[in-house]
């Protein structure tokens, strides 16, 4: 359902003001598209990230790149606000 064009967001539950700030509920920004280079920016940020931890694995052994790659997944899913699996 993706064809590139902007889609008109529904907001599916309460928005936290604490959380996310006074204008987090503002439909119009968060429907805009985005920039070409944000996009740009966003897609090569992830496969540099990999090509990284490849350096690290050649560099320092496999390690100390598995530790940042876990390091990086718990970072991620405290950016993204899920729960931490104990």
């Amino acid at each position: 359902m993706d064809d590139g064009m902007p889609q008109i967001p529904m907001m599916q539950k309460p928005v936290s003001v604490m959380e996310h700030g006074p204008n987090s509920h503002n439909l119009a920004a968060a429907s805009a598209a985005r920039h070409p280079v944000d996009t740009l920016q966003r897609t090569s940020a992830a496969s540099a990230s990999s090509a990284n931890l490849e350096y690290v694995r050649h560099v320092y052994g496999s390690g100390l790149a598995m530790r940042l790659a876990t390091e990086h997944k718990i970072a991620a899913q405290q950016d993204q606000g899920a729960p931490l699996a104990t």
